[in-house]
């Protein structure tokens, strides 16, 4: 186990996520302003495809390469590299099937230029995923962590360039998402690269390994992601892309309040993968739930008090439909915060099946509702259906749990004066030694 406490882990993920979080409304501000509600639509439309197809095609190798290096079963130097020789296979999958996936959707509004840029953008976009595994696997999170948020910082300054100050629209947004991942990606691959001392061999036992632990983590990625995204897809389809605007730019503004609960699933996945003591585990990852829920509602709060006069404020009045979509998103983004902890320590066990079959059946409620709510309640049904879809995906985990690690429902979820007592002897401590 790491000597690091969770506070400092944690601590440090979450601040990644806030620089992070701070680049993406900044994005969003320039690109919401600029593009307008339609061309705003289009751009999170064109995304979507690629990060379902990089969802799939990553193999779960990041989740694998953490599991595998935690275990220190195989020499680090040939892991690593077999990370790289995947990472390649992978890039090629997921262009191709990329470009399946636009000639499929057919969408008229996608233009043969910007699908060709969003392509290049998947290798890169997967080399960030890979070398965030090398890293979590070795510890390493401070590299971790500025791998995370330097992608979204680079991407900031190049729509300012490329959105604000040349207005070339969709192309210079599409164009600054894929010169800062591909920077990111090359630095990174050079650093990674000469530290492990890359080979690009093929070692048949350590890459299947990988692979087939990699597979279901694969699954389980991929089968979450289309949940958090197919509603975006079928409004896109059925509905209009102002309303598709509205509503992702909503579930864009909803979704920063799972930066805490997956700063702490990040660090209850690498704890779990090295540690022996999994019931002393299992109590200290029911204590994060807890203490992250609580946190999650107070933010939740705030937000739907700040949203009504914020939203016009920053984004402009054309943006005014898109308080309501916060409002109801609300409830659903924080029953999904208690999937975010748990499954941090499924992972960890490498029991990443259990999320994909709970996810599997979630999606299909998501697309069944979504079909039946958006012609008559257009974003608002979409919401609707991704609150049910989330609240029953969380209940299916949290029986999981429940089963897998033998505490029971009340002990998960009851609280104590103890569970409070830890964070505030915490603050006392910083306050004594703020640079501890």
């Amino acid at each position: 186990m790491a000597k690091r406490s969770y506070s400092r882990d944690i601590g440090g993920v979450f601040s990644s996520y806030l620089i992070s979080l701070v680049a993406s409304l900044g994005i969003f501000v320039i690109l919401t302003r600029l593009l307008g509600p339609e061309d705003f639509g289009i751009y999170s439309t064109l995304l979507v495809i690629p990060l379902i197809s990089v969802g799939l095609v990553q193999m779960g190798i990041r989740r694998a390469a953490v599991f595998h290096i935690g275990r220190k079963k195989y020499p680090l130097q040939q892991v690593v590299s077999s990370v790289f020789v995947l990472l390649i296979l992978a890039s090629l999958a997921g262009m191709i099937l990329s470009w399946v996936g636009f000639r499929y959707y057919d969408n008229p509004l996608f233009q043969d230029r910007f699908i060709y840029v969003i392509l290049i953008t998947v290798p890169f976009k997967l080399a960030i995923v890979y070398f965030g595994g090398i890293l979590l696997g070795t510890d390493d999170i401070r590299s971790a962590n500025i791998l995370n948020w330097t992608p979204l910082a680079l991407n900031l300054v190049m729509v300012a360039l490329l959105v604000l100050v040349f207005p070339l629209g969709i192309m210079g947004a599409l164009l600054g998402y894929l010169i800062s991942n591909a920077l990111v990606a090359m630095v990174y691959a050079v650093i990674l690269g000469k530290k492990y001392k890359v080979q690009l061999r093929i070692h048949k036992t350590i890459i299947r390994d990988l692979v087939v632990k990699g597979f279901v983590f694969a699954l389980s990625f991929m089968v979450i992601q289309m949940n958090l995204r197919i509603d975006l897809l079928i409004l896109n389809r059925i509905g209009d892309a102002a309303e598709t605007g509205y509503y992702g730019l909503a579930a864009q503004i909803c979704e920063q309040l799972w930066l805490l609960p997956s700063a702490v699933g990040i660090v209850v996945m690498s704890r779990t993968a090295n540690t022996d003591d999994l019931s002393v585990m299992t109590a200290q990852t029911s204590r994060l739930l807890r203490l992250t829920l609580v946190a999650g509602i107070i933010i939740a709060i705030i937000l739907a008090i700040i949203a009504p006069p914020l939203i016009p404020l920053i984004f402009g009045q054309d943006y005014t439909e898109t308080i309501g979509l916060i409002i109801w998103l609300l409830p659903g983004i924080i029953s999904f915060m208690i999937f975010r902890v748990l499954n941090g320590q499924l992972s960890g066990m490498g029991r990443p099946g259990i999320s994909a079959w709970i996810f599997a059946i979630a999606l299909l409620i998501n697309v069944i509702l979504n079909f039946i709510l958006i012609p008559e309640y257009g974003a608002t049904g979409a919401a609707w259906a991704t609150n049910i879809s989330y609240f029953s995906g969380s209940l299916g985990i949290i029986i999981a749990y429940v089963r897998i690690t033998g505490i029971s429902f009340k002990a998960l979820f009851s609280y104590s004066r103890a569970d409070f007592d830890v964070v505030l002897q915490k603050i006392r401590q910083q306050r004594k030694n703020p640079h501890e």
